[in-house]
C-alpha cells in the first residue's frame, strides 16, 4: 500500500520492531488505525443485528401459516437455470410438500417435486422472477403425486434465486366454485324466469290489446242494444238470485215509472211495484221458473207512483251452474198496455153487437182511451134507463169506433 504523506513517503525497508515502532509514532498511521477499529466494530455490531435479524426472521417464518421456502438456482455450464435447490423450508413448507423441512435443504427441485417437469409453469414462473426480477403472485392447481389441491404461490427474486411464500386454498377454492356454481344456477334460472316473464308479458299485452278490442266492440254493441231497445221501449234486466240482486237499465226505470235513485235494486221492491192482484201469481210463477226450468214468460200489470196502472210482457231465460241451482235470470220488459186496451175494446165491441142482436145491453162503463168517462150504460131487461135504437146509433156505435181508431 502507497499513501501520500509528507513524514511518509516510502514504505519501511525494514520488517523489525525498529520499523514498525517508527510507523506507529506516525500520526497518520494511528488515525487511520483509529478508523479501521471503528469500522471493525460497527460491522461486528452490523453482524449481530443481522443474526438477530435473520433468527426473528426465522422465528416469524417458522411460526407463519403460510409456507415459506427459499431456492437457489443450479445452472448448467452455458449459465441456464436447469434446476433449483432448497437451502430453506419452515414447518408449513414441509407438511404441505409432506416431507420434513431439514431434508429438503440441499434437495433439488424437479427430483422432489417431478411433476414440474411436465407442467413447468411454475417452474418457468421462478426461471423468469430470477431473469427479470419481477415478483409474481398466481392462484394455480397442482397435482403431483401426494400433493393436489389449489394453491395461492408469491414469489420473488433473492439473490440467485427466488423465496416463495404459498399456502394451500383447496377449501376455499372449493367453496369459491360451489358459489360460483349456485349463481350460476340462479342466473339460469333468472334468465329462464325472465324469458318466462317477458313471454307473459307479450301474451299479458296480447290479452289486453284483444280485451280492449273486445271492450270497444261490446261498448259498440250495447249502444245499439241500447238504441234498439230505447226505440222499441224494451227494458232489460239482470236478477242475481244468489244475492238477490236486481239491476236495470234506463228504459226498465220508465217502464215501471220510477226514478233511478228510489230504486234499491231487490226482487222485494220489484214485487210492491205490481199490480195488487198480480203479485201472487206473478211470485208464484217466478218460484216454477226458478223449480222447473223453464224459460220466463208472462205477463202483468205494474202501478206507477202516480196511481196508473200499466200492462207489461216479461220474458228472461234462467243462468243455472253445472248441478241446476239457478244463478242469475236475465230478460225484458215491454209496455202491452195499448195492446191490451184494443183487445178489451174488441171484445167490448163483439159482446154490444152479439147482444143487439140478441135484444139486451148488459151494464157497461165506457171509457176513452185517456181513461176520461163517456157514459154509464144500465141496460138491461128491468133497468130504469134504456137505449132507444136512435141513441145506439147516435152515441154507443160512435163511442166504440173512437175506442177501436186509438188502436
Amino acid at each position: 500500500m502507497t499513501r501520500v504523506n509528507s513524514s511518509f513517503t516510502t514504505p519501511c525497508a525494514r520488517n523489525d520492531a525498529t520499523c514498525v515502532g517508527e510507523r506507529l509514532k506516525n500520526p497518520g498511521i494511528i488515525e487511520e488505525l483509529s478508523a479501521l477499529k471503528q469500522r471493525i466494530q460497527e460491522l461486528e455490531k452490523s453482524e449481530s443485528v443481522l443474526r438477530e435479524n435473520e433468527y426473528r426472521f426465522r422465528v416469524v417464518r417458522e411460526i407463519s401459516m403460510e409456507a415459506f421456502t427459499i431456492l437457489c438456482c443450479i445452472r448448467d455450464e452455458q449459465g441456464k437455470i436447469t434446476d433449483f435447490e432448497w437451502t430453506y423450508a419452515n414447518s408449513a413448507a414441509g407438511r404441505i410438500l409432506k416431507q420434513q423441512p431439514e431434508k429438503l435443504v440441499g434437495q433439488r427441485l424437479l427430483e422432489v417435486l417431478p411433476g414440474n417437469r411436465e407442467n413447468r409453469d411454475l417452474f418457468d414462473r421462478y426461471v423468469r422472477i430470477v431473469e427479470t426480477g419481477l415478483g409474481d403472485e398466481v392462484e394455480i392447481e397442482y397435482h403431483d403425486g401426494e400433493i393436489s389441491g389449489w394453491f395461492r404461490n408469491m414469489t420473488v427474486k433473492l439473490d440467485d434465486g427466488v423465496a416463495v411464500s404459498f399456502s394451500d386454498i383447496t377449501q376455499r377454492k372449493q367453496a369459491e366454485m360451489i358459489l360460483q356454481q349456485r349463481k350460476d344456477d340462479i342466473e339460469h334460472l333468472v334468465a329462464v324466469r325472465t324469458s318466462e316473464l317477458s313471454a307473459a308479458n307479450l301474451q299479458l299485452e296480447h290479452e289486453i290489446a284483444e280485451r280492449k278490442l273486445a271492450e270497444e266492440q261490446i261498448s259498440l254493441l250495447n249502444e245499439r242494444i241500447s238504441m234498439a231497445t230505447r226505440s222499441a221501449q224494451v227494458g232489460i234486466w239482470d236478477w242475481d238470485v244468489v244475492n238477490d240482486r236486481l239491476t236495470w237499465d234506463d228504459q226498465m226505470y220508465a217502464l215501471y215509472g220510477q226514478k233511478k235513485e228510489d230504486f234499491p235494486g231487490a226482487y222485494d221492491t220489484w214485487v210492491k211495484g205490481l199490480h195488487p192482484d198480480d203479485r201472487a201469481s206473478s211470485e208464484e210463477e217466478t218460484r216454477q221458473v226458478l223449480r222447473d226450468g223453464k224459460d220466463y214468460d208472462t205477463e202483468f200489470r205494474v202501478v206507477w207512483p202516480d196511481g196508473s196502472v200499466r200492462f207489461l210482457k216479461a220474458k228472461g231465460n234462467v243462468i243455472r251452474d253445472a248441478n241446476g241451482k239457478p244463478l242469475r235470470v236475465i230478460g225484458v220488459n215491454y209496455d202491452i198496455t195499448l195492446s191490451k186496451q184494443a183487445e178489451q175494446a174488441l171484445h167490448l165491441h163483439s159482446e154490444i153487437m152479439t147482444n143487439m142482436t140478441e135484444g139486451v145491453i148488459p151494464i157497461l162503463i165506457i171509457t176513452d182511451l185517456d181513461g176520461e168517462l163517456q157514459r154509464n150504460y144500465a141496460l138491461s131487461a128491468g133497468a130504469d134507463a134504456c137505449l132507444t135504437k136512435d141513441s145506439i146509433q147516435t152515441e154507443l156505435i160512435p163511442l166504440m169506433n173512437k175506442l177501436l181508431q186509438g188502436f
